[in-house]
């Protein structure tokens, strides 16, 4: 299996937050995430915190979007609140300080406080570690809902049949995401947070030896545009 890494919202966008105040387009993503986790039903789900740092407690997207910040910026306190962001690390307790860098893995979300199992599950295939932008013309419905308000089921379902008739371009995609929401206001908004191709894609692979053993395999590779090669740029493998 072959798929772009930025088919979701991209983990990384979040980082090296601090007391300040956010840009323009770190504040979308921070919204992004909680429409994401929204959508995804975390604010009904009533799931307790599965780290034990936080006994019996209940995280909500607001709160499980803070987690993210806390968890990769560089300073111990917690992420000042706002519309779409709520920090916990000064509740932290004693000596369980985030370690101040971006997760190298899906699988890490599970030592931050309210990414149970269950929530980890649904978020997996929509959320990413490396990638940059959404990929316009792969990301799944759920993501492309969370990118703005103004994207409903019906738009996302929109948007997925006109890129199933012809991909997206850079020099269409303006004028047909207008066409589609009526006006270009949507378009304005998220335009900084979308891109219509992919550079980075991961490759998993699966081998069975006989009924006793598996094995996976698991690459990110880059597309190489530096160099007159047809090979890409391989990332990181991990066998598992």
């Amino acid at each position: 299996e072959i798929r772009p890494q930025n088919n979701g919202l991209m983990l990384r966008q979040l980082a090296n937050q601090t007391q300040g105040s956010m840009s323009p387009d770190r504040l979308k993503w921070c919204q992004a995430f909680q429409r994401l986790f929204i959508n995804l039903g975390f604010q009904e789900d009533e799931e307790p915190d599965q780290t034990g740092l936080f006994r019996e407690k209940i995280f909500r997207p607001k709160e499980l979007v803070g987690a993210l910040i806390d968890y990769m910026d560089q300073d111990y306190e917690s992420f000042q609140e706002n519309d779409c962001a709520r920090g916990i690390e000064k509740d932290l307790p004693k000596d369980n300080e985030f370690p101040g860098t971006a997760p190298s893995s899906i699988e890490e979300l599970r030592g931050i406080p309210g990414f149970t199992p269950n929530r980890l599950r649904r978020l997996m295939p929509l959320v990413s570690i490396e990638g940059g932008k959404v990929n316009i013309n792969t990301a799944p419905v759920e993501v492309l809902r969370a990118l703005d308000e103004d994207i409903t089921t019906e738009v996302a379902q929109k948007i997925v049949e006109a890129r199933n008739e012809e991909p997206f371009t850079s020099n269409d995609w303006t004028t047909r995401l207008s066409d589609i929401v009526g006006g270009s206001d949507v378009y304005d908004r998220i335009n900084s947070l979308t891109d219509v191709g992919s550079r980075q894609f991961q490759v998993l692979a699966k081998v069975d030896y006989g009924g006793n053993f598996r094995y996976f395999l698991r690459a990110s590779v880059m597309k190489n545009q530096w160099m007159d090669v047809d090979l890409p740029a391989v990332s990181w493998v991990e066998l598992f």
